[in-house]
């Protein structure tokens, strides 16, 4: 697993943002050259007490698709999230509109690039509607919020990935990416470009209630913090970030997620013997969800490449590498599984004879969802060890 290339872009308070500068700030849209008065000119209404989180958004509209890296690919984060590609020799500027699960205000933009299928600069737009109007991409209105240039990635020998970082202030319903030629390399044989992730961080916007043409589909509901109540209202939890979901098993990601959850209230009710034990634990699982991750990458690998036999050593590997991280933490006490305020779901739930067996309560990983195994293709292969994970730099 190589790590990714982190970069920050601040906000440069106090200063106003001209016409083709680099985005280190931004205004609130109704602010931005007058282009914001016929759309909400007031400070959107947002969760008392509650800290920025992850938006979740799908994509609304693509200028064009790889047919295997399709856009559908951004509405996911995960080990095995192949990303979006654009087509082969397509025209540029490319541009991918995302529509959030309702109105939001976004503090923090993350996007995490491809590997050599670099764009040169990404301009990011947000997208509102007028007062009383329908929520349709066809209604909305957009505003140039500023640019980021990204690394020809030559000094990495085309290993890592870099994630771009953008603190920005701006709300709407939709958010455009507007990606500009890509560097020309040598193993870019089609002048293509290439995002494998990106993240949204912000708050709920409450005072609208405006009907939404398309649905998304629904995601798990948010639960806020029992500590929103005393945090820091500008702070944005480690787990939100897009390399904990981009390399952390997802099964373990959520029961890291409800775990972090419990060590909370525990903190509230000053159960501290206990808090130091969830965080423990949280530690251990951390570790073994990267080991887990990067298990499904390479069983997928050898899938594709039709290796069966490696696939299933692989998948055996990880059931019991599984098991044993379960039992060892021993996640019944550390959940809580008898006590009335564990409100932990698992994603599927399997009958048993015995009530205690651990699979009973461990959430399972979604496997419907149908492998490519196809391995004719014209673009020549990407050996896998070149194929980075992100990390985090620590």
């Amino acid at each position: 697993m190589r790590a990714i290339r982190r970069a920050c872009s601040r906000p440069r308070t106090g200063l106003p943002r001209r016409q083709g500068t680099r985005l280190t700030s931004v205004s609130n849209p109704a602010s931005v050259g007058g282009e914001g008065n016929s759309m909400k000119d007031k400070m959107p209404l947002t969760r008392k007490c509650r800290m920025p989180s992850k938006i979740s958004f799908r994509v609304a509209h693509v200028s064009g698709q790889d047919v295997n890296y399709r856009a559908t690919e951004l509405n996911h984060h995960g080990p095995l999230t192949k990303g979006w590609q654009s087509s082969r020799f397509c025209m540029y500027p490319q541009d991918i509109v995302l529509q959030l699960n309702g109105r939001a205000r976004i503090k923090k933009i993350q996007i995490l690039s491809h590997q050599y299928l670099i764009t040169s600069k990404i301009e990011i737009f947000i997208g509102d509607v007028a007062e009383e109007t329908q929520v349709d991409i066809k209604n909305v209105r957009y505003i140039r919020l500023g640019y980021i240039s990204l690394s020809t990635n030559e000094k990495t020998n085309f290993r890592a990935r870099e994630l771009k970082s953008v603190q920005v202030d701006a709300t709407g319903y939709f958010l455009k990416l507007n990606l500009h030629k890509n560097y020309i390399n040598k193993h870019n044989l089609y002048n293509q470009v290439g995002i494998v992730a990106i993240n949204i961080i912000g708050d709920e916007v409450l005072d609208d209630a405006k009907h939404v043409s398309t649905p998304i589909l629904e995601e798990e509901p948010v639960v806020e913090s029992p500590l929103d109540v005393f945090s820091k209202p500008d702070y944005i939890s480690p787990l939100d970030d897009l390399a904990f979901d981009m390399y952390q098993d997802p099964e373990v990601a959520q029961l890291i997620r409800k775990l972090e959850r419990k060590k909370q209230e525990a903190v509230l009710q000053e159960r501290y013997e206990f808090a130091k034990r969830i965080k423990t634990g949280i530690e251990k699982l951390q570790k073994g969800g990267e080991r887990l991750g990067k298990l499904e990458v390479e069983k997928r690998h050898a899938a594709e490449n039709e290796d069966f036999d490696k696939a299933l050593q692989k998948k055996l590997q990880i059931d019991d590498i599984r098991l044993q991280l379960y039992k060892q933490l021993d996640l019944t006490n550390l959940l809580e599984m008898n006590s009335p305020l564990m409100s932990f779901q698992p994603m599927e739930t399997k009958p048993s004879d015995n009530p205690k067996e651990i699979t009973d309560f461990i959430p399972k990983i979604d496997l419907s969802s149908p492998i490519s195994l196809s391995t004719q293709r014209s673009v020549p292969r990407t050996p896998y060890e070149e194929r980075p994970l992100p990390i985090t730099n620590r």
